[in-house]
């Protein structure tokens, strides 16, 4: 085999029985025998289509298992300063309030404030913050509000899961060359560390990811508006990616 199709076949290898002990049986049933076919194909390199195909079914169902079990079974968004401060500035939003000004007493940050307004005063702080302001970027929310204006109940978890399955689709639809999409594919589906957002519905990390994916597909193909346009809102939903910037402005000058 190349290097790439052998690290495609480790990756795709390990990744997937890393998660092995947690899928449902009934997971597990289904995506073995699909996980079967997919390394024999990847092995002898055919069908391409085919195995697209069958890799994103095989991630779909060990997906869905790692869902089912893990995040749906134990999500608890009071537990999480950021999930339920980023909740409650886009309530207050839906509701005509600044969020920057707002006083989130009495709101939903009570049940968070009770877990973790603790640790906050033991660290040195003379009360718990975000009961005063939204200390966050405005993109990470801002996004949020539709879904709350239709959909009123739902959970970060779950607008998590959605901006996930649209990275999916937009890797499919912008990586050409059919090894290093598979490649995208398993090393961002079956990641922990995008996983463990996914399932404590931190918004911001899946959004920022969806938006450095817009960014860089645009940049590929030269529209350099809508490049700009996803690159802003990438730097208004987590602030550390103005690092990108002297790189950018080498592939520029360059």
């Amino acid at each position: 085999m190349s290097d790439v199709r052998s690290l495609l076949f480790g990756s795709f290898l390990f990744l997937s029985f890393f998660w092995w002990n947690i899928v449902p049986a009934f997971f597990k049933t289904i995506a073995l025998p699909l996980i079967g076919v997919y390394l024999f194909l990847l092995y002898f390199n055919r069908h391409p289509s085919l195995r697209l195909f069958i890799l994103i079914m095989s991630l779909f169902f060990l997906s869905w298992g790692v869902l089912l079990t893990v995040a749906i079974q134990n999500q608890d968004e009071k537990f999480s300063d950021v999930v339920v401060s980023m909740k409650a500035a886009a309530i207050e939003l839906t509701r005509g309030t600044n969020p920057y000004s707002a006083d989130f007493h009495g709101t939903i940050l009570e049940k968070t404030a009770q877990y973790n307004a603790p640790g906050w005063i033991k660290k040195g702080q003379e009360t718990y913050l975000l009961f005063s302001h939204y200390p966050y970027t405005p993109a990470a929310f801002l996004v949020t509000v539709p879904f709350f204006i239709f959909f009123p109940s739902i959970s970060f978890y779950w607008i998590s899961v959605i901006l996930f399955l649209l990275i999916l689709v937009l890797l499919v639809l912008t990586v050409k060359d059919p090894l290093l999409k598979e490649m995208a594919l398993v090393l961002t589906f079956l990641n922990p560390f995008i996983w463990s957002s996914v399932i404590l519905g931190h918004v911001a990390d899946i959004l920022s990811l969806l938006f450095m994916l817009l960014f860089i597909f645009f940049l590929l193909h030269k529209k350099y508006f809508f490049s700009g346009f996803f690159m802003g809102l990438l730097f208004l939903t987590k602030l550390y990616f103005l690092l990108l910037l002297p790189f950018l402005l080498l592939y520029f000058l360059h």
